[in-house]
């Protein structure tokens, strides 16, 4: 047994602080520091620091444990009228880790005791992969597929990018075009971890949230000065140069990242001018401040700048000659926080968020250089919170909070062109953890917002451990997907082709002027019938097993099931004169994804790691699938002669592969400073158009063929504060032109770091 508390018979209380540190100097976080035989413990913070107050005065022996460190104990005394001030030393021990994480619950907990299914991508891992940009990283992670539509976005269990919470330090990242936030805009030079949590979380984070939440987190400064040089060149002229500076001064840390890529683009088609990726240039920018204005409180602020300008070829259709088309991206926000400890269980947290995020997409004419077209998109969030956390008793942890959010959009097509929309919200956490074998966690969440209907998220989950290497995690929530402007606002008219889309709101308005100025042959939905839509809704069940095998292998295998309903569709409302249509968008489809996920690690000797990947995958829509086995949908046969669908036939919604997986081996030998990491992703067929004409994915030429991509990445450590880094991206050159412009081909490229 640990060792109890030795109180000696004296009165009064007293105060104790410190930091834990390793012997190098830098803090350690999230350790939990413990007064063996007492209540009384603390976690400390991203400064290692830690405060306990209140204490009766007496001897102590003070225990701190952290996964991947040996446990450390020493004896206070605590004597009347000052406050204990001591410092620890703590060592790094070699296992298979479980780290903190804090998403998934909104509370710091380790890896392997949260009940959420949740992925945990290191700061050392984003290295080792020479990772540049969040595509990188998330393409080569079992259960997400990244897609190329309206920019780089990421499914997870089966969802499109729209229904994906991206967040940077817990506060969301604005700008979607289509529903899809690139993930390109996001740079991963400065982060210190990236938590991925699968399946609905809107009981905790509301709307975006249905398919799951990723969020990055930032390095906070822990040491008392450091210096980092990152550089890399890359194929198609791209380089990247990244430099982080930060230095801890007493109680007040600060840090500062600064980035700059650029990139010639590349063209699969040398016949068409018009790049497959435009080239552009990005800088970007971020400090961020820390203060412990007094043993129980924190302070900190963090600003994120990005800016950025694309070029590329175009043309117009009745316009001579070619165009450039040069697009700007303005992006920033700022993220101040700051949390009071009323004792070493009650802390209240305080958090405020601004972000703008700004397009300008001008076109000038290469030969005239007369500006043909000018279209701006404009979006602004401004948000505040306050959360607190209370730990009642020892197996049980309160978590609540609410705040408010006002959102605005101005752009060429939304109607009236400008609209905004506010929500308050409130959420609470129960936490009860009767021993060391179960957790379990009830959440739930209320959205009012000023567009749509009040919703209510509820999700239970537990965690299992019938013994101390196997965890068992189950969860049964619901989510919901708000309407996007775009879907509630789109007031837009395409020039030359003619076709129309309009938002719900304003439907019945802009059909009423086109037919009043006679564009519109025939009604193919009454416009009287139409309704606002409502957000899409979901309700999953999430299972999984893991097992650790002493320090030889880890297993991990999930299942889950995501029911939708009122999926949100583009539907043609009317006919108009010009032979094109009028589109809105409507409540119809019932989905549901659903599929299996296995991921297995092993050391088989020393240095070296396996890692094998896979997930089986099904995305149905409901209603297709029902007409098909009513023999209402048809294709033509091989006799020329139309038939019925068979439901065999049927591939599912578009764009989702059945069958995914990735192998990754590595070599990492700290003592000679190398790291070699070769990964392999696979990625099975998956439904790219409808060419039939029947609107579903029912045959063979509809579908993208499979294919794998080979990337292998060498780290090597010249000197003490110098490492050099080579890799090749798809090294067998894997490209698909027409389905796949994205795909650029062979990327070979070399960098330089250099870290103090």
């Amino acid at each position: 047994m640990l060792f109890s508390f030795l109180r000696t018979n004296a009165q009064g209380t007293e105060a104790l602080s410190g930091r834990v540190i390793l012997p190098n100097g830098v803090a350690v976080s999230q350790a939990i520091v413990r007064l063996e035989g007492t209540s009384f413990h603390d976690h400390t913070n991203d400064s290692g620091k830690f405060y306990i107050n209140d204490i009766p005065i007496g001897t102590y022996q003070l225990t701190v444990n952290r996964i991947g460190f040996s446990p450390t104990s020493t004896i206070v005394t605590l004597k009347n009228g000052r406050t204990t001030e001591i410092s620890i030393t703590v060592k790094e021990r070699a296992v298979i880790v479980s780290e903190v994480v804090v998403t998934g619950t909104r509370t710091e907990k380790e890896l392997s005791d949260v009940p959420i299914p949740t992925t945990l991508v290191s700061q050392k891992d984003i290295k080792s992969q020479s990772a540049v940009r969040l595509d990188d990283v998330l393409g080569e992670q079992t259960g997400l597929a990244t897609t190329s539509f309206l920019g780089t976005g990421v499914q997870v269990q089966g969802f499109d990018p729209a229904y994906t919470l991206i967040l940077v330090d817990g506060q969301p990242v604005i700008g979607r075009n289509g529903g899809t936030l690139d993930l390109k805009r996001l740079n991963v030079g400065n982060l210190k971890q990236i938590e991925i949590v699968k399946g609905p979380s809107s009981a905790l984070y509301g709307s975006e949230a249905l398919a799951g939440v990723i969020n990055l987190i930032t390095e906070t400064p822990s040491e008392p000065f450091g210096f980092s040089i990152r550089s890399r060149y890359a194929t198609h002229n791209s380089v990247d140069l990244g430099t982080n500076i930060q230095t801890m001064l007493g109680d007040l840390g600060a840090s500062l990242y600064i980035q700059r890529s650029s990139s010639d683009g590349f063209n699969h088609t040398p016949e068409n001018p018009t790049l497959s990726a435009p080239s552009f240039v990005n800088y970007g920018i971020n400090p961020k401040l820390t203060y412990q204005v007094s043993p129980t409180l924190d302070f900190n602020v963090s600003l994120r700048i990005s800016l950025e300008t694309q070029k590329n070829k175009t043309v117009i259709t009745d316009m001579p000659g070619l165009f450039t088309d040069n697009f700007t991206i303005t992006d920033w926000s700022v993220n101040p926080a700051a949390t009071y400890h009323f004792s070493p269980l009650v802390r209240l947290s305080m958090r405020g968020y601004y972000a703008e995020y700004g397009t300008e997409s001008k076109i000038v004419s290469d030969i005239t250089h007369i500006q043909a077209e000018r279209t701006t998109f404009d979006q602004r969030m401004m948000r505040g919170e306050l959360e607190s956390n209370a730990t009642i008793s020892a197996s049980y942890i309160v978590t609540a909070g609410g705040g408010y959010s006002l959102e605005k959009v101005q752009a060429d097509r939304v109607s009236g062109g400008i609209q905004k929309a506010t929500t308050w919200y409130a959420y609470a956490q129960n936490e009860w953890i009767p021993a060391s074998l179960f957790d379990l966690i009830v959440s739930y969440r209320f959205d009012s917002p000023s567009n749509y209907a009040p919703r209510f998220s509820p999700k239970i989950s537990a965690l299992v451990k019938p013994t101390d290497w196997i965890s068992i995690r189950g969860s049964v929530g619901s989510g919901f997907k708000a309407p996007s402007f775009q879907q509630l606002y789109m007031d837009f008219t395409n020039a030359q082709v003619g076709y129309s889309v309009f938002g719900t709101t304003s439907i019945k308005q802009s059909l009423a002027i086109l037919d009043a100025l006679g564009q519109i042959q025939n009604y193919i939905i009454d416009p009287s019938t139409i309704q606002v839509i409502k957000p899409e809704y979901s309700v999953a069940y999430n299972l999984g097993l893991e097992a650790t095998i002493e320090q030889y292998a880890l297993i991990k295998v999930s299942a889950y099931h995501n029911d939708v309903k009122d999926l949100i569709e583009t539907l043609p409302v009317a006919n108009k004169t010009n032979g094109q249509q009028v589109f809105s968008y409507f409540n119809l489809s019932k989905v549901y994804t659903q599929g299996i996920e296995t991921e297995v690690k092993i050391f088989p000797v020393e240095h070296f790691s396996v890692s094998v990947g896979y997930q089986y995958l099904e995305a149905i829509d409901v209603d297709v699938l029902q007409q098909i086995r009513d023999h209402k949908i048809f294709k033509f046969g091989a006799n020329g002669m139309a038939r019925p669908v068979q439901e065999v036939e049927y591939g599912g919604l578009f764009n989702r592969s059945p069958n995914s997986g990735i192998v990754k081996l590595t070599y990492d030998n700290t003592d000679a400073g190398t790291i070699v990491s070769l990964r392999c992703t696979v990625r099975d067929k998956y439904g790219y158009e409808d060419l039939n004409g029947n609107g579903i994915l029912d045959d063979p030429s509809e579908y993208v063929p499979g294919y794998a991509l080979y990337n292998v990445t060498a780290n090597q450590n010249i000197s003490a504060p110098i490492s050099l880094q080579l890799g090749i991206e798809n090294i067998f050159n894997y490209t698909n032109k027409k389905q796949i412009p994205s795909l650029p081909g062979r990327i070979v490229y070399g960098g330089l770091s250099w870290e103090f």
